[in-house]
């Protein structure tokens, strides 16, 4: 057995150039090519990611851009994804987590509280092509309580589903509100039909059924229906 078979293998960080310290680990700016080709430019501590750096991903193009601690994503910096969506906010151990805003392709943006990559917290989302706004307290993602504001001003303020007005609440169009709640629309009652008779298909002709009727049919994807239901009259505030 050889002197060197316990050893740990030494890990493949690629290509370096920089400075280093007196043990020679990798500490002030500094260039990695990782065996992948991933690209890190910026600064390094006693081995490890420390400071402002840029990180490059190779494969999909996506960069970060700012502050690193021990190695990770923490502080604050901005993350550029593949689909043209940008993260400009806090991190922390490499997640969003802090406050900070996440712009869609779209046009459309969040600009709020995160807590381990989502939206979690009193947040606000901007639609871009109706000027409408979500405000309020996020869940993991979802928003579960507050008012979607529309570009004419009126608004409903209450609760939400699967980011959808939902349950009690209040509508407000300008001096006036109306309460109430939406639910889901209860399904129409159908008469069952009555069973006809087998000797009256007797003579029918038989058909073979196709690849297609033996497909299972399947509802297309739809938001949620709902509808509204009042509760007492509308009230009239009066202008201050």
């Amino acid at each position: 057995m050889s002197d060197t078979e316990d050893l740990e293998p030494i890990p493949n960080i690629g290509e370096y150039s920089g400075d280093r310290n007196e043990y020679g680990a990798r500490h002030g700016e500094g260039k990695n090519t990782f065996p992948n080709q991933d690209l890190y430019v910026g600064h390094y501590e006693n081995g490890m990611r420390n400071g402002l750096g840029t990180y490059t991903w190779a494969f999909t193009g996506e960069s970060y851009s700012g502050e690193y601690k021990n190695g990770a994503r923490n502080g604050s910096g901005t993350l550029k994804y593949v689909n043209s969506t940008t993260f400009d906010g806090s991190f922390q151990e490499g997640r969003r987590h802090g406050n900070g805003t996440m712009t869609f392709p779209n046009g459309d943006t969040y600009t709020g509280a995160w807590n381990l990559g989502y939206p979690h917290g009193k947040g606000e989302y901007k639609y871009a092509s109706c000027d409408a706004t979500l405000q309020g307290e996020w869940e993991w993602g979802r928003i579960e309580t507050g008012a979607m504001v529309h570009a004419d001003g009126s608004k409903w303020v209450g609760g939400f589903r699967m980011n959808q007005p939902f349950g009690e609440g209040k509508y407000v169009v300008g001096y006036w509100t109306q309460e109430g709640e939406i639910v889901e629309p209860s399904p129409p009652e159908v008469e069952e039909e009555e069973p006809e008779e087998e000797e009256e298909e007797e003579d029918a002709e038989k058909k073979e059924p196709t690849i297609e009727d033996q497909i299972p049919k399947r509802e297309p994807l739809r938001l949620m229906d709902t509808v509204f239901r009042p509760k007492g009259g509308l009230v009239y505030s009066m202008p201050k």
